[in-house]
C-alpha cells in the first residue's frame, strides 16, 4: 500500500527572501513562495547579484511571470521603490512596458516585485540574428524609430543594452524600469547622449551610415558631427567597462585556481575547465590531436566532458626567455582579453572559454589558452565565389580596425579561416587595442603588408 508524498509547503515572503539573500551567487530553484495570496514559483534564473536582486522567470497562481526579488539591503530597497514607481508613470504615459501585478515582502527582509512575462525576444537575440543575415543596419534603423518615441515621451533607458528591449512582431517593449529616466521634456544633448548609448550597442559596421540611423530618429536627431562625437565616446566607455570585467569574478566570469596556476574562465564552462586542470592540463594535450607543434608554442585539440577545445600553451624556450616573459601579460592573457575584444565589435574568432598561468614564487612560467574549436576552411585554399567574399570581408576588418584603431599583429593566411559565410579570426596574442591615430596607421600598414605577402588569393 502506497501513501502519497506530502506537498512542500510554499514558504512566506520573507523566509524566502532572507534564504535566497544567503545562497549568494548559486541559488537553488525551484523555490516556492506566498506572494499577494497566491503561490510564487521560481523557476529558472536570469540574473543574479549576490546581495541585492535575483530577477527570474517564474509561476505566480499558474500564470507566468518574471519576479524580481530584491533584497533588505538600503541600495536593493531603493531599486525596488524606484522600479515600481517608474513602472506606473511609464503606464500612465502609454509607454509599453510589462505591468506590474503584485508587490510584496517587506522591508525586513526584501521586495518582491511580480511583473508580466511578456511574448517575444530580445533585441539583442533578433539583432545577432539580423546581422548574420547582413540586414544588421536595417535592424538598428528600425530600434531606432521606437527610441525616437520614447525621448518625445521623456523617457529613455539610461541603460540601453539590447537585452532591455523585448520585440514580438510589430511591437517593441522597455524592459528594466529601474533603469528608465522619465522628464516632461528631454534635451537635444540628452537626446544626443543617450541615442550614442544605444548605438555603441551594435557593431560598428553596421553604424557607419550615420545619415540613414538620424533619418530614421527623424526630425529631433542630433548632427551627424555631434553623434559621431559622442558616439565614439560611449564606445570607448563601453568596451573599457567590457574589458575591466574580464578579470573579476562576476556573474558571466569565473576565477581558476588550482595549485600554482590562476586565471579565469566563463562561468558556463568555469567548472569543467576546473576540472581539467585538476585532472592535468598537459595530459589533457597530450592524448589530443596536435594542430602546432611549435619551439615557442604547443597547440592541439582536446575532447573534454562534452568540450570540442582548442589548447594553445605558451612555453618557455630558455632563461633568457623567462626574464622577459615577466615584464608584460602573458599571451595567454592577451589572447582571453582580445577574443572578448573582437566579439564586442562584431568580429568572428573561436569563443574563449579560459586561460590560466602558472607561476612559482612569483614568477610567470608557462600560460595556457583555451578556446573552442572552428572548424572552417583557410581562405587561402578558397575558390571563387567564397573568395571573393572572403576579400571583402578582409577589406571590412581593415575598416574597423581604421574605426577602432586596433591591429591584428600576424596577419599571415593560416591565422583566417572562412566558415558559414564569415571570416574568423585565429592567433590573437600580438593584437594591439587603443593605439594613437599615427600607431594606428603604422600597424594596420603592417598588417596589410602581411597579408598582401602571404595570401595568394
Amino acid at each position: 500500500m502506497s501513501s502519497a508524498v506530502p506537498a512542500v509547503a510554499p514558504l512566506s515572503a520573507d523566509e524566502a527572501l532572507l534564504r535566497l539573500s544567503a545562497a549568494g551567487r548559486a541559488p537553488v530553484l525551484p523555490v516556492s513562495m506566498e506572494v499577494a495570496g497566491a503561490v510564487l514559483t521560481l523557476q529558472r534564473g536570469l540574473r543574479v547579484l549576490p546581495g541585492r536582486r535575483i530577477t527570474a522567470w517564474a509561476d505566480w497562481a499558474g500564470r507566468p511571470v518574471i519576479a524580481k526579488l530584491f533584497f533588505a539591503s538600503p541600495k536593493a530597497l531603493r531599486e525596488a521603490e524606484s522600479e515600481a514607481s517608474r513602472l506606473a508613470e511609464m503606464a500612465r504615459r502609454g509607454i509599453p512596458a510589462p505591468a506590474l501585478l503584485a508587490d510584496g515582502g517587506s522591508d525586513r527582509a526584501g521586495r518582491i516585485l511580480i511583473l508580466e512575462a511578456l511574448p517575444g525576444e530580445t533585441a539583442l537575440t533578433l539583432y545577432r540574428q539580423a546581422h548574420g543575415e547582413g540586414q544588421g543596419a536595417d535592424f538598428i534603423v528600425r530600434l531606432l524609430s521606437f527610441v525616437a518615441e520614447l525621448h518625445d515621451h521623456g523617457c529613455m533607458q539610461e541603460d540601453p543594452h539590447l537585452g532591455n528591449f523585448l520585440i514580438d512582431g510589430q511591437r517593441i517593449y522597455l524592459l528594466d524600469a529601474g533603469g528608465v529616466a522619465l522628464h516632461e521634456r528631454l534635451s537635444a544633448a540628452q537626446r544626443c547622449h543617450n541615442l550614442a548609448l544605444l548605438l555603441a550597442q551594435f557593431y560598428p559596421l553596421d553604424t557607419l551610415d550615420s545619415t540613414a540611423l538620424l533619418a530614421a530618429y527623424g526630425s529631433a536627431a542630433p548632427s551627424v558631427a555631434a553623434l559621431e562625437e559622442s558616439l565614439a565616446q560611449a564606445r570607448v566607455r563601453r568596451y573599457r567597462h567590457a574589458m575591466d570585467k574580464l578579470y573579476r569574478d562576476c556573474t558571466e566570469f569565473a576565477r581558476l585556481r588550482v595549485a600554482r596556476m590562476s586565471g579565469m574562465a566563463v562561468r558556463a564552462a568555469a567548472a569543467d575547465l576546473q576540472a581539467l586542470l585538476e585532472a592535468g592540463i598537459d595530459q589533457a594535450m597530450a592524448g589530443g590531436v596536435m594542430l602546432k607543434n611549435g619551439n615557442s608554442s604547443t597547440v592541439c585539440r582536446v575532447q573534454w566532458r562534452g568540450h570540442d577545445w582548442v589548447i594553445k600553451r605558451y612555453n618557455i624556450k630558455n632563461l633568457w626567455h623567462l626574464g622577459k616573459k615577466q615584464f608584460k601579460p602573458s599571451r595567454a592573457r592577451r589572447s582571453w582579453r582580445n577574443a572578448r575584444w573582437l566579439d564586442l565589435v562584431g568580429v568572428a574568432t573561436p569563443e574563449a572559454v579560459g586561460y590560466v598561468e602558472h607561476r612559482r614564487s612569483g614568477v610567470l612560467g608557462t600560460a595556457y589558452y583555451v578556446s573552442d574549436y572552428t572548424a572552417g576552411k583557410p581562405v587561402d585554399t578558397l575558390s571563387e565565389p567564397e573568395l571573393g567574399r572572403a576579400r571583402e570581408a578582409v577589406d571590412a576588418l581593415f575598416s574597423l580596425m581604421a574605426l577602432l584603431r586596433f591591429s591584428h599583429g600576424d596577419m599571415k593566411a593560416s591565422n583566417f579561416l572562412w566558415q558559414d559565410g564569415r571570416l574568423w579570426v585565429l592567433d590573437l596574442d600580438a593584437m594591439r587595442l587603443g593605439l594613437s591615430p599615427g600607431q594606428a596607421e603604422k600597424w594596420i600598414q603592417r598588417d596589410r603588408t602581411r597579408w598582401q605577402c602571404n595570401w595568394t588569393g
